[in-house]
């Protein structure tokens, strides 16, 4: 697989996946001079823009700093998407992780604590389908996506959000486009086919795979 463009929001996050970016188009890896910065054998990190300036412009290509769902975001991202559906065609896939803070635990504790919140009229609830218009988009030949186990167990007026984000996504290409699987696996040792799966079939525990976290997230 070739990576072609990510999309990230926070600051520090994004500084991560330009890094990458710009690393990955060398065989090692990174130019030498990223290897003896991080052994100590620099004071400061090299300005990668002057040095390599090529590489450093094709990560800025790959790598972007945008909020999804705003305007700017959709005129920087929507002529990208076109033109790598133009050259990949259907050989794509799509990873990514909605914004989560409507769903995760602590953050629905701290929005019960502000007067006045009702989780109806928080957008935040319905970001994932800034990820279903990408899909939508690009029509991937697979798709992966991540959230917080939150997701599982929230609801707005009495609408659990895994049911309306698992009907969205299994109708991305349109209607029954997409068959979603949870990484749990069945007794014939199968990835589980919705709709015959439990939400909780969805979570994976990342200490069950060898990861020195408690980390719990939805795959699907």
């Amino acid at each position: 697989f070739k990576l072609a463009l990510s999309v990230e929001r926070e600051p520090a996050a994004h500084a991560t996946l330009l890094l990458r970016a710009f690393c990955r188009q060398f065989p090692q890896g990174g130019p030498p001079e990223y290897f003896e910065y991080l052994n100590g054998g620099m004071s400061a990190e090299p300005d990668w823009a002057e040095d390599y300036p090529d590489q450093w412009r094709a990560a800025n290509d790959e790598a972007l700093l945008l909020e999804l769902g705003t305007e700017a975001a959709n005129a920087e991202l929507q002529p990208k998407l076109e033109a790598l559906k133009s050259v990949a065609g259907d050989r794509i896939v799509v990873i990514g992780g909605p914004p989560c803070q409507a769903y995760s635990v602590v953050g629905r504790a701290r929005n019960r604590n502000k007067a006045g919140y009702d989780p109806k009229d928080d957008p935040r609830h319905y970001l994932y389908r800034e990820y279903i218009a990408i899909l939508e988009s690009l029509r991937p030949a697979a798709f992966v996506m991540e959230n917080v186990k939150g997701l599982m167990s929230s609801s707005v007026d009495g609408q659990a959000m895994y049911e309306l984000v698992l009907a969205d996504l299994k109708a991305a290409g349109g209607e029954n486009s997409y068959r979603l699987y949870a990484l749990d696996l069945d007794k014939t040792g199968k990835a589980q086919l919705f709709p015959s799966v439990k939400p909780a079939d969805f979570l994976i525990f990342a200490e069950n795979f060898g990861v020195p976290q408690t980390r719990h997230r939805v795959i699907i």
